[in-house]
């Protein structure tokens, strides 16, 4: 069983690490209702999509408009659990850099793209790896943007076991890089 955390605009707006004893208490209660089913820990697939309001896609309320076409992340939303009382800064490494760090934007040190996100706030990879003992293996697929300059090193000192993808805002090919 899969459960998905779909984010179409996300930021909690809570105190420091706030955010993180919050996810954490979710995990806890999926964990617990998931140990009623007989599986020990459940699979979590958090998507952060950069520059996708709630006018993009169906789900998040708006009725008027021509949406594309979305039957996976349709599905995914549908069973999964989705956030319909969120905000995002203007910029995405902002926005990312609170997630990760679970504090206020203005308070990351990330103000604009690219920011740098520095190592020695606790990451909410690092937060889950010292609160359920290592249990999970964790993956960002996608956009870093929140090292400068960077280095693989800072995607693994804020906890991350695996990243694929680019280290700044864009890539000249989709399709290549």
């Amino acid at each position: 069983m899969v459960y998905l955390f779909f984010i179409a605009l996300f930021l909690c707006a809570y105190q420091q690490h706030s955010f993180m004893k919050q996810l954490a208490s979710i995990l806890f209660f999926l964990c617990s209702a998931l140990m009623v089913d007989g599986q020990d820990r459940p699979n979590v697939l958090f998507i952060l999509a950069d520059d996708l309001g709630i006018d993009a896609i169906e789900g998040f309320g708006v009725t008027e408009v021509n949406f594309a076409n979305t039957p996976t992340l349709d599905m995914l939303r549908a069973e999964g659990i989705s956030y319909l009382n969120a905000w995002a800064t203007p910029q995405c490494a902002p926005t990312r850099a609170s997630i990760i760090s679970g504090r206020y934007g203005i308070n990351t040190g990330v103000r604009e793209a690219p920011g740098n996100l520095d190592v020695s706030d606790e990451s909410i990879f690092n937060y889950l790896d010292r609160e359920t003992n290592d249990a999970y293996s964790t993956a960002v697929i996608g956009k870093w943007h929140i090292s400068s300059p960077f280095s693989l090193d800072h995607v693994l000192a804020h906890g991350v076991d695996h990243f694929e993808g680019i280290a700044g805002g864009g890539v000249q090919d989709y399709y290549v890089w």
